[in-house]
Parts: C-alpha cells; structure tokens; sequence
C-alpha cells in the first residue's frame, strides 16, 4: 500500500498512500516501481525500487525533485532508467541496478 511499505520508508510525513504533502504527489497507488502514471509526474518511469528500496532509506520527507535535504543526501545528480534525477546521492558512480554498494548506502 504505497511506497512506505513496498520501499520500507520510515517516515513521519511519508503516508502510506502516496508522498502527498512532502513530496507534492497527488493520490494514492504510488508504487516503488513507477511514480510517474500513479503519481502523476511528468517523465518517464522513476524506478523508485532501485533508489529506495534497494539503498533503504530513511526520511522525514522525500522530495520529488530529489529525496535530497529531507533524506539527508548529499553529491551530484543521480542518473537513473533514462531519468536524471537530482537525488544528491554521494557516489563516484551511482547505478540504477544497484545503489547500496555504489552509493555506500545500506538497505535490505
């Protein structure tokens, strides 16, 4: 139900139903796999499995230009299924398939 619990977010502004006031989404259906349709953001698909999920993290408020200041991340944008997304992860090479090792990030 919503990415707090497919990515296993912990969050006290992150609903289970999707980012709606942090992060500006609008509606529920906010799957890990694809922000954009659910979502409705402009874009192609923002695989949120990769970036959330797979680095585990945790935020008081993610952002929809980039889980930066609120997730505490700091480093240059983040290139990721076509999309760059400013997420500000610390890497030298950050990749979509596997940011935990990359981004010294540890998840699940």
């Amino acid at each position: 139900s919503g990415l707090v619990a497919k990515a296993g977010l912990e969050s006290t502004s992150v609903e289970a139903e999707g980012l709606v006031e942090e992060a500006g989404l609008e509606g529920p259906g906010v799957e890990a796999e694809g922000l954009v349709e659910e979502a409705g953001l402009e874009g192609p698909a923002v695989e949120m499995a990769g970036l959330v999920a797979k680095a585990g993290l945790e935020s008081p408020g993610v952002e929809v230009e980039g889980l930066v200041e609120e997730a505490g991340l700091e480093g240059p944008a983040l290139e990721m299924a076509g999309l760059v997304v400013k997420a500000g992860l610390e890497s030298t090479g950050v990749e979509a398939e596997g940011l935990v090792e990359e981004a010294g990030l540890e998840g699940p």
